[in-house]
C-alpha cells in the first residue's frame, strides 16, 4: 500500500466530462471521432485509488480506445436517464457494463441521490410501516441504512432487497435496451464480507434478464494472489485506507482486463 499525506502526491485521475452531463468521469477525455469502446460502472471501473483502471488495461491489451464512464459511488440508476452517457455509448462499437449492486437504486421503499446511489435520501410511507421502530433520519448512506434492517429483522430485510431486485433489473435491461449497442455485463466478486452478503441477491434467477439482453455476462472472481496483495500497489491516505480495502487493487483490475479481453476475443467483438 501507499500512504500518501492528505493532499500529497496523490494520484491524477484527470477527471473529465463530456457534452451536458454532470456527472465527473475517470480521464483523461477521450475523442470519439474514431472507433471506441465504452466502460460504464462504478467506483470499481473508475479506478479509484490505481493509476491503471482496468478500462485502459484493456485498450492496450486490444488496440481499441476505451472511453471509461466509471463515476464514484454510482449504481445503475446514475446512467439509466443521462443522455450523454447514452449518446456515447450509442456511438460506441460495444459497451462493458458492470453489474453494480441491487441497493443503490430508488424503489417503493427507498430513494437515492440520483447521481450519488450509496446516499440514501428517504424512507418511504412502505418502510416507515414495515420498520416502525426504526429512525430513518439517522441514515445518509444506503449500506449503513441496509445494514441496521438486516440485523433489526432479517425476514423483513429480504422484502427491501427483493424490491430491490425487481427495480434493478427494470433498470439494467432498460439501459441495455436504449443503449442498442453489443453490451457485455461484468460482474466482479464481492471484495469484502459486508458487500457479499448484498451480493448474494444476484443470483442467476435475477441475473437472467440481463444476462438474455447482453452477448454475455462474466464473472470475475479474486484468485488468491489478488487477495494476498491486499492494497499493494493502491495509492490513498490513512483516512481512506478501510475504503481502499473494499476496492480493487491493481492486480484485481489487470485480472478484470484479461477476463474481458479473452471474452472480446470469443464473442468477436475485439
Amino acid at each position: 500500500m501507499t500512504y500518501l499525506d492528505s493532499g500529497a502526491g496523490a494520484l491524477d485521475y484527470l477527471t473529465c466530462g463530456y457534452g451536458q452531463s454532470r456527472l465527473h468521469f475517470r480521464g483523461p477525455e477521450r475523442s470519439l471521432d474514431k472507433p471506441y469502446a465504452v466502460y460504464i460502472g462504478g467506483t470499481e471501473t473508475y479506478g479509484k485509488y490505481v493509476a491503471r483502471p482496468f478500462p485502459s488495461l484493456v485498450e492496450e491489451m486490444s488496440g481499441r480506445t476505451a472511453v471509461n464512464l466509471g463515476v464514484v459511488n454510482a449504481g445503475i440508476e446514475t446512467f439509466r436517464s443521462d443522455q450523454t452517457v447514452l449518446r456515447i455509448a450509442r456511438g460506441a462499437e460495444y459497451v462493458l457494463l458492470q453489474v453494480m449492486g441491487p441497493e443503490y437504486v430508488s424503489n417503493r421503499y427507498f430513494s437515492v441521490h440520483p447521481r450519488r446511489n450509496d446516499r440514501f435520501i428517504r424512507a418511504t410511507a412502505h418502510l416507515q410501516s414495515l420498520y416502525p421502530d426504526v429512525d430513518f433520519t439517522e441514515f445518509h448512506f444506503v449500506g449503513h441504512l441496509l445494514n441496521r434492517l438486516r440485523r433489526k429483522s432479517p425476514k423483513k430485510f429480504s422484502r427491501v432487497m427483493e424490491e430491490c431486485q425487481r427495480e434493478w433489473v427494470t433498470s439494467c435491461v432498460g439501459l441495455v435496451r436504449r443503449i442498442g449497442r453489443p453490451t457485455i455485463a461484468v460482474r466482479l466478486g464481492a471484495p469484502s464480507v459486508s458487500q457479499k452478503r448484498v451480493y448474494d441477491f444476484l443470483d442467476a434467477k435475477v441475473l437472467a434478464p440481463l444476462e438474455k439482453r447482453c452477448v454475455s455476462l462474466i464473472t470475475v472472481r479474486p484468485d488468491q494472489k489478488v487477495l494476498a496483495e491486499g492494497t499493494s500497489g493502491m495509492v490513498f491516505s490513512q483516512l481512506d485506507a478501510f475504503s481502499a480495502s473494499d476496492l480493487p487493487n491493481p492486480t484485481m483490475h489487470l485480472q478484470i482486463a484479461s477476463s474481458i479481453y479473452k471474452e472480446l476475443q470469443r464473442t468477436g467483438l475485439r
